[in-house]
């Protein structure tokens, strides 16, 4: 699952705006902010463009999942 948090927390750590980071994706501001608040969830593609801009891996945003044990 996608960690929007973690997202956040990232462009937030780079000092960038949502727009600044939406630009570097390709992507409006607007749905940029999307995908931080949950409404939706980046396709792979976005993903990994976000990832990019910041300088980290698609693997570091993306949530652990916990065993239920």
């Amino acid at each position: 699952m996608f960690d929007r948090e973690k997202m956040r927390m990232m462009r937030l750590g780079k000092r960038m705006s949502q727009a600044q980071l939406a630009e570097a994706v390709g992507i409006s501001q607007s749905f940029l902010n999307n995908f931080e608040v949950g409404r939706y969830v980046p396709s792979l593609k976005h993903l990994e463009a976000i990832a990019k801009a910041l300088g980290c891996s698609a693997k570091e945003l993306i949530l652990e999942e916990r065993s239920q044990e």
